[in-house]
């Protein structure tokens, strides 16, 4: 397949996935990114994950993941800042602190990022990671290795299913010889319960 019709398919896959599921990705994502680092957090207890959702002890990279499709604007300001300030607080000499989101934030979440929370936290590396992003990063790993290793499998794919599955959350592209289709459960990918692409020659 051509690297960026792949690309674009994966960014409007990562859009697709909300709450629990957009996090089990980010998960999945930190543990490729950062094999030998990367620590995946639950909330549990009464102080739940901290406003820690996974983080690199070594690196000192804590990660926020959050779906923001169909958010207002001042929701995502008050969940960015209540995560941000939250972490610091509870967490020692964080040096890098990422947003993970489904979507492009606006522009004005943006702006409130670079003048206002930037400025007040020099100390920390502020970053975000929106699909495009999330996607770039996808489209620079070995496909190829990922679809041997099954990776990115959910339950619903059993270990007795034909070929190895290749999945961006709830979507699994089943290799074919005229190409891919989704194999996922109709009901859970919604427009994607099909698709076609060609493989590059």
């Amino acid at each position: 397949m051509e690297p960026n019709s792949q690309r674009k398919i994966i960014e409007s896959l990562i859009s697709q996935l909300e709450g629990n599921r957009f996090q089990d990705f980010c998960d999945r994502l930190g543990a490729e990114l950062y094999p030998n680092d990367y620590h995946p957090v639950r909330a549990g207890g009464p102080h739940g994950d901290t406003k820690n959702d996974g983080y690199c002890p070594q690196a000192r990279i804590f990660f926020a993941a959050h779906a923001t499709r169909g958010e207002t604007a001042s929701k995502t300001r008050a969940k960015l800042t209540s995560d941000l300030e939250g972490c610091l607080k509870q967490h020692r000499d964080v040096r890098v602190w990422r947003y993970l989101t489904n979507e492009t934030l606006r522009g004005e979440v943006d702006q409130y990022i670079d003048n206002e929370l930037r400025p007040r936290y020099p100390e920390v590396t502020i970053e975000v990671w929106g699909h495009k992003r999330l996607a770039d990063e996808i489209a620079k790993f070995d496909i190829p290795t990922m679809i041997s290793k099954r990776y990115w499998t959910s339950p619903s794919v059993q270990p007795s299913e034909p070929t190895h599955q290749y999945a961006c959350g709830l979507i699994h592209l089943n290799p074919r010889p005229q190409g891919f289709h989704c194999c996922a459960p109709a009901n859970s990918c919604g427009t994607y319960s099909r698709i076609r692409m060609t493989t590059s020659t």
